[in-house]
């Protein structure tokens, strides 16, 4: 059980890591928050096996990462036809 654990905490900090690093592409740090959530869900699975009470947290945290993606989906299509790129240096949240 503990080398589960260390493995999903490893992974979450290297998404977090890519997430931090690669901020060039808006797809980029899509992919790692993407998986950050999916480490989440996996965490939280494996910790509540044994205790029946705490069961509908996982399928919460899912439901937040498939609106994460929705979201981030749309900001990019919306991105790469205004823009005809990705870049997140183009995204500013002044415009009009």
């Amino acid at each position: 059980m503990m080398k589960t654990q260390l493995i999903l905490i490893i992974s979450f900090f290297v998404g977090l890591a890519g997430t931090s690093i690669n901020q060039t592409h808006l797809l980029l740090v899509l992919l790692c928050i993407e998986s950050m959530i999916i480490t989440l869900f996996l965490g939280i699975s494996t910790l509540t096996l044994n205790t029946p009470h705490m069961t509908p947290t996982p399928i919460v945290i899912l439901t937040i990462g498939a609106c994460e993606a929705g979201v981030g989906l749309t900001i990019l299509t919306v991105s790469s036809n205004k823009n005809t790129n990705d870049l997140t240096k183009n995204l500013t949240l002044l415009q009009c």
